[in-house]
């Protein structure tokens, strides 16, 4: 029974069903709806390309850029829901220009540090004027513990994030040094830019905004009312546990649902600068593809998981996310093992890993000294600052399996990967995996080029060709320009709608020729079925509360229908079964 049948035969819970309990029209709300609106920013984009263009540049801004310029220098800070096609990069060049920075750094994601400073700084230094001293930093080198005073190094009076979604994390080591030196430096200046800066939170950007705009910021500037808000607007809450709109709805206006109207509120913000509409013309469709058959060795696999959350070697699942992503994987046909010699477990080693990480797990939540990451916790506690019993035992075994015991994909049946063959013989495109497992097998059985973590420049290289390759959703799923491919084939479905926008967006972009972009996707198991379930209920979310067209949205679909596919559930095919 769902939450939503639950709410309608038996009423609102009563811990909401006061419409006191919605969200409160307190003195934090009052500032929020007080704050100036605008239909759109104003700005003439002709002169301010002129005062920015090098003698004898022959690029202008679009007024989209001109608006983030514009906003940032008007109100020291920018954020910017900027969709694919936006023209990011240009608009972070340029800000420390604008607003006259001494010391401004681009933070940006690892697979794109290349490009940027090897690609589009020489490029747009033929046509604008750069900062000179415009320092270029990966997300990746921030997270790392050598790197802890790495923002206090450069001392940046200007920080712009390219693909500021990864720092939606507040736990995550690089989020909490930007948020560190923020605290010690207020006055720094913030310009936040990504095309899928929410997930299915307004707790994503809730930090971000608040240093983008100190001034004005449209969320809640404390966490209680914050979290009020949240349990309104979210996406995935249930229906028993969603907070009614209560002051929100004086946002709307008649029709709008209440993510709707918090949206105007959000985007008619001075300084946040939202594009709306997709940036590609051609036809988008995504539809499912259905393998020929499962051979028998994939079925009792998965009868096997369904019945006792067990993998074909026999280690025991503990929790539903491990059976979930061990589902998956079975639906492409392999799944990892440890090898252990003997096949016998080491039973100590795995002790102490689990009470070390639980032990680095809670200190990180609860401590007050600002540690950040495993390696921070380790530090103190040989400084003496927590007990050692649990890093000692670690460190007395950790050794004897580093990073941890060697790991091999176990191939149950190559039959998906067969299929892609079949797809490639009609097709010229890309297949988009999310494990290096199963790109190397493609590679292998196919022959063509996989391109994962490490083979930026080649992939972008290799690209120029047209011909058919296999590259990692993680390392080049965003930041590329794909767009001399109109197909590709999803060799894996990511659950978030933020992922798909990502991949899709390297395809369906700008300068794309073709009338169509086509992508197909493997949806023949249970797991791989509700992943993009969930991502479309995550696009609607993102476009309901940020105004950004998602090309989820805007894409022709074909796949089995929610009745069809419970139908599916309730029968006995174990791809398809709840146990």
């Amino acid at each position: 029974m769902t939450d939503s049948l639950i709410n309608n035969l038996f009423g609102t819970p009563n811990f909401y069903a006061a419409g006191s309990n919605g969200v409160s029209y307190g003195a934090e709300f009052r500032r929020i709806e007080s704050l100036p609106r605008r239909d759109a920013p104003i700005i003439d984009a002709e002169a301010l390309t002129n005062y920015l263009k090098l003698p004898g540049g022959t690029q202008s801004l679009r007024p989209n850029q001109a608006a983030c310029l514009s906003d940032a220098y008007d109100f020291g800070g920018l954020f910017g829901l900027q969709g694919t096609g936006a023209g990011k990069t240009l608009i972070s060049l340029l800000a420390p220009v604008v607003l006259g920075s001494e010391r401004p750094v681009l933070l940006v994601p690892a697979s794109l540090k290349y490009k940027t400073e090897k690609i589009d700084i020489p490029f747009y230094s033929q046509h604008w004027r750069m900062h000179p001293q415009l320092k270029v930093v990966s997300n990746q080198t921030l997270q790392t513990l050598n790197s802890r005073d790495l923002l206090y190094r450069h001392m940046p009076d200007l920080i712009i994030l390219d693909e500021a979604h990864e720092y939606r994390n507040r736990k995550a080591a690089r989020t909490k040094r930007l948020l560190r030196y923020f605290a010690d430096y207020p006055h720094t200046k913030l310009i936040a830019l990504s095309g899928t800066l929410t997930k299915r939170s307004i707790k994503d950007y809730w930090h971000l905004i608040k240093h983008a705009l100190p001034t004005h910021c449209p969320l809640p500037l404390h966490w209680q009312e914050l979290v009020e808000w949240s349990e309104a607007l979210d996406e995935g809450i249930p229906d028993t546990k969603r907070r009614p709109a209560g002051a929100l709805s004086r946002f709307c206006r008649e029709g709008e649902n209440t993510r709707q109207g918090f949206r105007r509120r959000l985007t008619e913000t001075p300084g946040v600068v939202a594009t709306a509409e997709t940036s590609c013309d051609a036809s988008l469709y995504i539809f499912e593809r259905l393998p020929s058959r499962v051979p028998e060795e994939v079925v009792q696999a998965f009868h096997r998981l369904r019945t006792t959350a067990t993998t074909p070697s026999g280690d025991e699942l503990t929790d539903q996310m491990n059976v979930w992503r061990r589902g998956k994987e079975l639906a492409y046909g392999f799944f990892y093992r440890w090898i252990w010699p003997n096949d016998e477990p080491d039973l100590e080693w795995l002790d102490a890993r689990r009470n070390w990480r639980k032990f680095v797990r809670e200190t990180l939540q609860y401590n007050q000294r600002g540690l950040d990451s495993e390696l921070a916790v380790a530090r103190a506690v040989q400084d003496g600052h927590y007990p050692a019993h649990f890093y000692n035992e670690w460190i007395s075994v950790k050794d004897r399996w580093n990073p941890h015991p060697p790991r091999e994909a176990v191939w149950v049946s190559d039959y998906l990967i067969q299929d892609a063959s079949a797809w490639l013989t009609e097709n010229t495109g890309v297949i988009w995996v999310e494990h290096d497992a199963v790109g190397t097998r493609i590679e292998q059985t196919l022959g063509i080029p996989y391109f994962g973590s490490a083979a930026d420049e080649a992939l972008l290289s290799y690209a120029e060709t047209g011909q058919s390759f296999a590259a990692s959703i993680h390392a080049h799923g965003k930041g590329k320009n794909l767009q001399n491919y109109s197909k590709c084939l999803m060799f894996c479905c990511p659950s978030g709608g933020d992922v798909w926008e990502q991949v899709l967006a390297r395809h369906h972009r700008p300068g794309q020729v073709a009338d169509e972009v086509v992508c197909a996707v493997y949806q023949h198991s249970r797991e791989l079925w509700s992943a993009f379930a969930k991502a479309m209920n995550d696009a609607r979310y993102i476009e309901d509360t940020t105004g950004q067209q998602q090309k989820i949205n805007v894409s022709s679909i074909l796949r089995l229908t929610d009745v069809q596919a419970i139908a599916r559930m309730s029968g006995a095919d174990p791809l398809w079964s709840a146990r």
